[in-house]
């Protein structure tokens, strides 16, 4: 585009993902652009909108300059970047779904294992308390017996 960041940030936008323009290649119709950096009227897009022999953003280097620019199917990407944003954002959102998701089955069983484990330990402890409680109650008697 024009060297500005924003243009270097679409360059490199449009170069990673693939895709030209917010919402297609109309985009830059009559956009500052066209009017400001364009010599050649030919030139429908930036070179980052067109199909490249390296993914270079820096330096976007067209396999075939004359048919991006003439808008020759196959040689310039149709897609709007927002299009490819929304893939992107949902795919990633399933996932992140799916990560929670187990996460929330993970803290679940966690839940259910420290309920059983505190179960258990209470049993126990009540089960030692009444074998304590036997063993003086006996003790007792006993006593109770030898002082007749």
């Amino acid at each position: 585009m024009d060297g500005s960041l924003v243009a270097t940030a679409w360059d490199t936008i449009q170069v990673m993902a693939e895709c030209c323009g917010c919402e297609g290649a109309d985009d830059y119709k009559l956009s500052s652009w066209k009017n400001a950096t364009t010599t050649d009227k030919k030139q429908a897009v930036p070179n980052s909108c067109c199909v490249l022999k390296e993914k270079n953003p820096t330096t976007p280097e067209p396999t075939n300059t004359l048919l991006c620019h003439t808008m020759t199917s196959g040689f310039w990407h149709k897609r709007g970047c927002i299009e490819v944003l929304k893939e992107w954002y949902h795919s990633i959102s399933i996932l992140t779904l799916s990560a929670v998701g187990g996460l929330v089955v993970m803290e679940i069983l966690c839940i259910v294992f420290a309920a059983r484990l505190f179960k258990k330990t209470n049993e126990k402890k009540e089960h030692e308390k009444k074998k304590k409680k036997e063993a003086l109650e006996k003790e007792k008697a006993e006593k109770e017996l030898a002082s007749r």
